[in-house]
C-alpha cells in the first residue's frame, strides 16, 4: 500500500458501519507495512452464522429479515465509501470481514487490507474467490460494482449457508420459491455483467428496505440476540398520522410533507416514550429538548440530515436513555452549544457536530454520563472547546475525531472524570486536552497531534490516567503545571 493511499483511508469520515482506521505504520528496514484499525468486540458473520446453525440445527442460514437488515447496513457502509471525496472500493467483502458488534448487534465492515481509492495504481489485487466479482478474478480494475457483487454474494451465504457459486440449480430454485423477492435482489447484485447490477449501493439498499417494510413474509424468530434495527419504512410508504391518533412505534419525519410529521419537535410532542424517529434528508431548523426515551436516526448520508439550532442548543438531552444516530448537528448562530447534556446516559453515534459560537458539546453535572461514539466533532469558536466536561460530569468519548483551532479541543474541568478512548484529537490553537485542577479521568489509546501549544495540559491537583497514547507534532507534548 502506498502512503498516499493510506492517507486517503485515514481521512475517511467516521461511519457507524465502518471500523475506524487509526494509523499507517511502516518499517522500511523490514519491508513491513501495517494499517492499524480499531478493535471491535464481537464475532465476524461467518462465526456468527456457525453459532446460529449450532443453536438451530434445522436452519441452514440466518432468518431472512436479519439478513435484510445486515444488507441494508452493509449498503450504507458501501455508499459511504463509494461517495467519499476520493471514492474507495473495499474489494474484499465477505462474512469474515464483517463484525457483528457485541454492544448493539450492528454490523461493522473491517479489514481494509486491500481496500484502495478507485484511482489507485495498485488496484489489481486478489480477493476471496467465493465472493469476488468475475472481473476481479480476471484481475481487471475493480469498480464500485465489484463491491455490489460481493455484497450480494455475502447475503446469499448468510441466507443459505453456502457460496452462491457452489449451489446446485435445483437447490437455488427451491430457495427462490421460499423467498423470491430477496433472491431476486441477490440475483441482480451478482449478475456476471456489471452493467446489469444495481447502479450503486444506494439503489440496492432501497430494494432491501422495501422488503424490510413488510413485502417479505417474516421468518421464524431467531433464538440468538435480536437482529440490528434497520430503517423501517420508505418515503413513498410514509403516511400522515390522523390528528390525535397514536403513531406507530417508528415514525418518519420529512420537511417536505411525505412523512408522518414535518418537524422533529412535533414528533417528540405527539409520540410516547420508547419510539424511533427516522429523519429523511433535509435541514431542520429546530432546538430540541428531549426528556424521554427515544431513538432519532438519520436516513441516508449523515451530511444530508441536519439539525441546525434555531435558538439554544440543537439538542438538549435530559433523559437517561436517548440515542441519536447518523445526524449532523449545528449549534446556534449566537451563543450556545450544539449539544447540551446536563444529565442522563445519552448515546450519540456516527454524528457530525459543530458550533461557531460556543463549545460543540457540553457535558456537565454529576448525573451526566453520556457516550459519544464514532462522531466527528469540529469546534469553530476560538475561545471554546470541541467537548467540555465540568461540574463532576463523567462519560465516554470513544473512537471520535475532535478538532478545531480553539483554546482547548477537549476541556476537563470542575472535578469531571471522563474516559477518552481511541480518539484522534487534533489541530488546536492551544492544547489538545486540558485537565484542570481537581479533575481527572482516563485518556487511553488516543492520538493527540498538531496543537499549537501542547498535546495534553495537566494542572497541579489533577489526577488523570494517561495510557498507551500517541502524542506527536505539538509544540510541547505533555505539559505539567
Amino acid at each position: 500500500m502506498l502512503s498516499k493511499e493510506a492517507d486517503t483511508l485515514l481521512a475517511l469520515k467516521p461511519h457507524p458501519h465502518i471500523c475506524r482506521l487509526l494509523a499507517f505504520l511502516t518499517d522500511d528496514a523490514l519491508g513491513v507495512q501495517c494499517l492499524v484499525m480499531e478493535y471491535i468486540p464481537g464475532p465476524d458473520l461467518l462465526t456468527y452464522l456457525q453459532q446460529y446453525r449450532a443453536s438451530n440445527p434445522t436452519q441452514s442460514g440466518l432468518p431472512a429479515q436479519e439478513v435484510i437488515a445486515h444488507g441494508i447496513a452493509l449498503c450504507d457502509a458501501l455508499a459511504h465509501l463509494h461517495n467519499a471525496p476520493t471514492p474507495i472500493i473495499f474489494r474484499d467483502i465477505k462474512p469474515d470481514n464483517i463484525i457483528r458488534r457485541d454492544v448493539d448487534q450492528q454490523i461493522v465492515l473491517v479489514d481494509f487490507g486491500i481496500a484502495r481509492p478507485s484511482n489507485s495504481a495498485t488496484a489489481r489485487l486478489y480477493a476471496s474467490k467465493d465472493f469476488a466479482a468475475p472481473e476481479q478474478l480476471a484481475m481487471d480494475d475493480a469498480e464500485p460494482s465489484a463491491d455490489i457483487y460481493a455484497a450480494g454474494s455475502t447475503l446469499y451465504y448468510l441466507l443459505s449457508g453456502v457460496s452462491h457459486r457452489q449451489r446446485s440449480p435445483g437447490e437455488y430454485a427451491r430457495l427462490r420459491t421460499e423467498q423470491r423477492d430477496l433472491y431476486a435482489i441477490i440475483d441482480k447484485a451478482t449478475n456476471a455483467d456489471a452493467r446489469k447490477r444495481y447502479t450503486d449501493a444506494r439503489e440496492m439498499r432501497q430494494a432491501l428496505e422495501q422488503l424490510h417494510d413488510g413485502r417479505l413474509a417474516a421468518p421464524g424468530a431467531s433464538t440468538m440476540t435480536p437482529a440490528p434495527r434497520a430503517r423501517p419504512t420508505t418515503r413513498s410508504q410514509a403516511a400522515t398520522v390522523p390528528n390525535g391518533a397514536i403513531p406507530p412505534r417508528t415514525v418518519m419525519v420529512d420537511a417536505g410533507g411525505q412523512g408522518h410529521y414535518r418537524t422533529i419537535g412535533e414528533a417528540l410532542a405527539r409520540c410516547p416514550a420508547g419510539f424511533t424517529i427516522v429523519m429523511w434528508p433535509g435541514t431542520y431548523k429546530e432546538s430540541l429538548m428531549i426528556d424521554r426515551t427515544v431513538r432519532i436516526e438519520g436516513a441516508g448520508d449523515r451530511d444530508s440530515v441536519r439539525i441546525e439550532a434555531a435558538r439554544g442548543p440543537a439538542v438538549t438531552a435530559m433523559s437517561r436513555d436517548v440515542t441519536i444516530v447518523n445526524l449532523t448537528l449545528v449549534g446556534p448562530p449566537t451563543t450556545g452549544y450544539a449539544v447540551d447534556i446536563p444529565q442522563g446516559n445519552a448515546l450519540l453515534q456516527g454524528c457530525a457536530i459543530t458550533s461557531h459560537s460556543a463549545s460543540c458539546i457540553a457535558i456537565h453535572g454529576r448525573d451526566a454520563a453520556p457516550t459519544l461514539q464514532q462522531c466527528e466533532i469540529e469546534a469553530r469558536s476560538p475561545d471554546d472547546s470541541g467537548v467540555i466536561f465540568y461540574d463532576s460530569a463523567q462519560g465516554t468519548v470513544r473512537d471520535c475525531r475532535v478538532s478545531g483551532r480553539v483554546r482547548s479541543v477537549i476541556a476537563i474541568l470542575g472535578q469531571a472524570h471522563p474516559h477518552l478512548y481511541r480518539c484522534r484529537i487534533a489541530g488546536g490553537a492551544g492544547s489538545g486536552i486540558l485537565i484542570a485542577q481537581g479533575s481527572g479521568g482516563k485518556v487511553e489509546e488516543c492520538i493527540v497531534e498538531g496543537h499549537a501549544k501542547c498535546g495534553i495540559f495537566i494542572a497541579e491537583g489533577s489526577a488523570p490516567v494517561i495510557y498507551s497514547c500517541v502524542v506527536r507534532g505539538n509544540k510541547e507534548g505533555i505539559f505539567f503545571l
